[in-house]
Parts: structure tokens; sequence; C-alpha cells
């Protein structure tokens, strides 16, 4: 059984300011990310993504992993990688709305982040219960779109590109 963190307090959230020049005047968001993906190439390029962002990541590697961080606090948005070794994206997601029902825990939104394109995939990750979905490589723009949809958002101009997270 996976028991995972109650949602935190407004004064228990982590945001961003900024001043000019700083991440959160070319576009920022407010909140904490888990992370979790298994390749390192992957890993690096989207939490550069996130910390240019403003946000605040947690990362886990694998499935287990972030059972056991969402065990300990509560964040805002999960993005899940699907293909990970041993307990898939969509195995982990599974197991995470089931603790939350068990719980009576609102759902945090995860974002599939998977290298498929096909609508097969899109449809499997949706039907995992993932929010949304978004596919590798993705551009700053596309993932702040997606997250912009949980996140507080402030977006400058030419980050407004469309992400593939609506239902």
């Amino acid at each position: 059984t996976v028991r995972l963190s109650p949602p935190r307090d407004e004064s228990g959230s982590t945001g961003a300011g900024g001043t000019a020049g700083s991440p959160e005047a070319r576009g920022s968001l407010s909140g904490s990310v888990l992370l979790v993906e298994d390749n390192p190439v992957n890993r690096e390029v989207a939490l550069a993504h996130l910390s240019g962002m403003g946000l605040v990541s947690s990362v886990a590697e694998d499935g287990p992993g972030a059972l056991a961080l969402l065990a300990q606090r509560r964040f805002d948005v999960v993005l899940m990688d699907c293909q990970l070794p041993g307990m898939d994206g969509h195995d982990v997601t599974r197991a995470i709305r089931k603790a939350e029902a068990e719980a009576g825990l609102p759902p945090v939104p995860i974002v599939a982040l998977t290298a498929g394109a096909m609508e097969e995939d899109r449809v499997l990750a949706l039907g995992a219960g993932m929010d949304g979905y978004l596919s590798k490589p993705f551009t700053r723009a596309q993932l702040f779109g997606a997250l912009s949809r949980w996140l507080g958002a402030a977006a400058p101009d030419g980050l407004h590109e469309k992400a593939d997270d609506a239902p």
C-alpha cells in the first residue's frame, strides 16, 4: 500500500518572485514539480527548463522512487516518463491514483512525458489516469504550456506555443 502526503496549505507552497532579467521576467510559473525520468540527458534538459521557469523541482529516477517522494510530500504537478525501467509510468500513475482515492486526497496533476507521438500513446497515458501529454523532445514553450494549465503563470511573448495536453 502506498500512502501519499496530504496537500500543503498556502503557507507551505513554494513560489518564485523575480526582478527584471530574472527567469520570472521571461515567463515564470509558481509551484513544485516532481520529475520522474530515468534518462540522464532528458532529466538534465527538463530540469534546465523547469529552473528557467522559476519552479522548484525534485527528481525520481524510477517508479518506486516517485512513490517514495510522493509519500513524503505533496507536489503541485508530476512530470512522468512513460517508459521507466521496471514499473513504467502508467503503472506508477495507477498506483498514485489508487493511493489518492484510498486516502481521500485530491489528484495531483500528472503529465505524461513520452517519445511516443502516436494517438494510441496519448490514449494509453490518459487512460492510466494522467492529465496531460507531452511528446519528447519538447521545447521550453511546450513544457510551459503544459504546466501553466495547473500552475500560476505569467507568460511573456513567445512562450504561447500550444502543448499536446488537452484531453
